[in-house]
């Protein structure tokens, strides 16, 4: 299972830019700021996800970067709430740390992507965001399993969030169809901003 999971994530990477493919696999963590700045506000705007968490839930924000929708989630969820912040770049996991910790958000803490999902360290999700993540995955459909058979709870919600630009109707459409692979089943797709497409999925 393993093996036949690595190919499709290489069969995934194939599929992207040369840049994406040569240079970078992922967004590196230096270049957060260029969406995570004081005009983020009016760029990526957090404010769908206020209808999708309450106070008192449980939240994951994978693919987390420098923490900005760990932060809003944060305080969406308050102080009787848990939200964890993952990310496969260690740099970005100490950047969200800082960031929750200087805000005193004791309930946002953060973890590395995949020692996290080894560790059995994230479960109990009601509600989890992959915002601009999904097709800088390596191994995409390993994440989505693990989200589906180990982080989240019954009746959570998925988020998947894409940039237009990057993630055409034909890639979103093999996203969708991998997030129903791994367990997941297909709500509704929305615009939650201007420059992106999302998808709702719920975990049986």
């Amino acid at each position: 299972e393993a093996v036949v999971d690595d190919c499709r994530g290489e069969a995934e990477l194939q599929r992207r830019s040369f840049v994406h493919r040569h240079v970078f696999p992922m967004c590196p963590h230096w270049a957060c700021f260029l969406m995570d700045n004081p005009l983020r506000g009016l760029v990526l705007p957090s404010r769908f996800l206020r209808s999708f968490v309450q106070s008192g839930d449980t939240a994951i924000d994978v693919g987390c970067g420098h923490g900005a929708h760990t932060v809003a989630l944060a305080r969406l969820v308050g102080p009787q709430g848990r939200v964890y912040g993952v990310d496969a770049q260690e740099e970005c996991v100490r950047h969200t740390q800082r960031r929750a910790r200087r805000r005193g958000l004791r309930q946002a803490t953060a973890a590395e992507w995949p020692a996290c999902a080894d560790a059995g360290a994230v479960t109990g999700a009601r509600f989890a965001l992959l915002h601009w993540t999904l097709h800088e995955a390596v191994r995409p459909r390993a994440l989505l399993r693990w989200l589906c058979a180990r982080a989240m709870a019954r009746g959570g919600v998925l988020l998947v969030v894409e940039p237009r630009v990057h993630v055409g109707a034909e890639a979103l459409a093999r996203e969708r169809a991998m997030a129903c692979d791994a367990g997941f089943s297909f709500i509704c797709g929305l615009r939650p901003y201007t420059w992106a497409n999302g998808i709702v999925f719920v975990r049986p």
